[in-house]
């Protein structure tokens, strides 16, 4: 986690905001980490983590301007 260091340390303190913001009620809990796919040096923002392997993880990408191919 490079950027957006306010909002890694929010979601990583306390994951349930970001399923809470999302209006999205998961079936298993979550810790919020930062990874690096190394081959090709990718970063998320965030990665959420299930404490169980049979539920889906989550990558989070924070964007702090506007941007017409993303919002509709």
């Amino acid at each position: 986690m490079k950027t957006d260091k306010e909002l890694y340390k929010l979601f990583s303190s306390c994951p349930e905001l970001h399923f809470e913001a999302a209006n999205y009620k998961p079936c298993d809990t979550y810790e919020m980490v930062s990874i690096t796919l190394k081959e090709f040096e990718r970063r998320s923002d965030g990665f959420l983590q299930p404490t169980s392997e049979s539920s889906p993880v989550y990558f989070v990408e924070f964007q702090a301007r506007w941007d017409n191919t993303i919002y509709h």
